[in-house]
């Protein structure tokens, strides 16, 4: 009885002081997620990382002499240094990931101390290719509504990592399939991106970018220029006057695209062309005024004569 009463005592007292709290320094192995161009996304520690601070003594007691898992921590390839001294290596200052390594230990342990002292990190080098991303994504806007511009990816080409044989048969990386309907603003977002089995793209998704805006569409008749017309030479337009359809941005000024030279012929249009006929455009102050044009007919004759009134 004598026995049971000391034994229940001990662990009456071994469970209060574990519960305690005690100033501790730990010893942790730290595997880190990167993004370092040519090389595997992760790795271990060479050396083992010391925090010190405040932990309950059962944290303690589970993770004393490195026990447990490594630390996982991801880090951009700009937090990285390369040992000049070793291939492969590359150097890691841990204090400036503060709040992943209290994230990664955990709320019963307090960190107040983390060393500014540099890890070593060895990758495994791996091949790599890189190619342009390919969009997956279709936008259809409600009326009166477009997309002002082509859709923008970004980055526009990514790595894929994988062995050599598989890599020479990749050309491009599509993003995941996505469609977006009654779409009456601009919308920016991120879209993972697909490959085949056993390669890996780094990164994992890119950003997407629709400009989208209301529009009104107007049609007129407009006078058209000649530019670019070498003194002594004259270039007569046939017809002289055509029809245009434009979409301008809604409540966007319709004068200036009825003012004299807003829609022009380019001489040296005219010279590249294997036949007469040109094509009509806006003059260089007109065309970000709209957003898209088009003219009846297509093209207008065009006839290249002395200037009698030089």
């Amino acid at each position: 009885m004598l026995i049971l009463s000391f034994l229940l005592a001990f662990v009456t007292w071994t469970a209060h002081n574990l519960t305690q709290d005690y100033m501790v320094y730990l010893q942790y192995r730290v595997r880190v997620t990167a993004n370092l161009e040519g090389y595997a996304p992760t790795a271990v520690s060479e050396e083992e990382l010391v925090l010190g601070g405040q932990a309950a003594g059962f944290y303690i007691l589970g993770h004393r002499d490195g026990r447990g898992k490594p630390l996982e921590i991801k880090a951009d390839a700009r937090y990285f240094t390369a040992d000049p001294t070793r291939p492969d290596v590359f150097l890691l200052d841990l204090s400036q990931f503060r709040d992943q390594l209290d994230d990664a230990v955990g709320s019963s342990f307090d960190v107040n101390y983390i060393p500014s002292t540099p890890l070593s990190f060895t990758f495994v080098p791996q091949s790599c290719k890189k190619v342009p991303v390919t969009s997956r994504l279709s936008v259809s806007c409600r009326p009166q509504y477009m997309e002002t511009a082509e859709l923008q990816l970004t980055p526009d080409s990514v790595l894929v990592y994988g062995n050599t044989d598989e890599l020479e048969a990749v050309s491009t990386v599509a993003t995941r399939t996505l469609s977006l309907s009654r779409v009456d603003k601009s919308l920016r977002g991120y879209v993972p991106l697909e490959t085949r089995r056993g390669l890996r793209v780094e990164p994992a998704a890119v950003a997407y970018y629709a400009p989208v805006a209301r529009y009104v569409e107007q049609r007129f008749t407009v006078d058209l220029s000649a530019v670019n017309v070498p003194s002594g030479k004259q270039l007569i337009l046939l017809p002289s006057k055509l029809e245009v359809t434009c979409r301008i941005p809604f409540g966007g000024e319709l004068e200036p695209l009825r003012a004299p030279g807003a829609f022009v012929v380019d001489y040296n249009d005219f010279l590249l062309s294997r036949s007469a006929l040109v094509g009509p455009r806006p003059a260089a102050a007109i065309a970000p005024l709209l957003y898209t044009w088009s003219f009846e007919p297509r093209f207008v004759e065009c006839i290249l004569s002395e200037n009698v009134s030089d």
